[in-house]
């Protein structure tokens, strides 16, 4: 909840909290600790510039019907990650961001994606293979 005060202005308490979701790790060690949350639909919420570059929405529908531009395969520790990115209006959700969503798909929505198997279509964008030690890296939870 700490990332929602810093990045958006968004007190917790103005969250009601649905869920959680599995920890993700960026491809520099960072633990993130994903919630779904509902707010208000009239909230200000305000880009902090330090942080983000933008606040907007995107429908669900959107990622439902899996309107990925392409996956980006990304081996860490010799097993692939299949990541996709989901061009918007100008905008480009990927990343993080693209790896938490994929998981409220799957669980949430039963949508049949996962980031550890390929898609049945599309374009794939390998990356080099990485490596990750979790141990020694920052919790970015909270």
């Amino acid at each position: 909840m700490r990332e929602t005060r810093e990045e958006i202005a968004l007190a917790p308490e103005r969250v009601e909290i649905i869920g959680r979701l599995s920890d993700v790790f960026s491809l520099y060690g960072l633990r993130v600790t994903p919630f779904v949350g509902v707010i208000a639909p009239d909230l200000p919420l305000v880009a902090e510039p330090g942080e983000i570059e933008a606040i907007f929405e995107v429908p669900l529908r959107h990622f439902l019907d899996d309107c990925r531009s392409h996956t980006d395969v990304i081996p860490v520790d010799d097993r692939p990650w299949y990541v996709p990115s989901y061009p918007f209006e100008g905008r480009t959700i990927w990343g993080l961001s693209a790896m938490m969503l994929v998981e409220l798909l799957a669980v949430g929505f039963e949508c049949d994606i996962a980031l550890d198997r390929k898609p049945a279509q599309g374009e794939l964008r390998y990356h080099p293979q990485r490596r990750r030690s979790i141990a020694a890296r920052p919790d970015r939870s909270s």
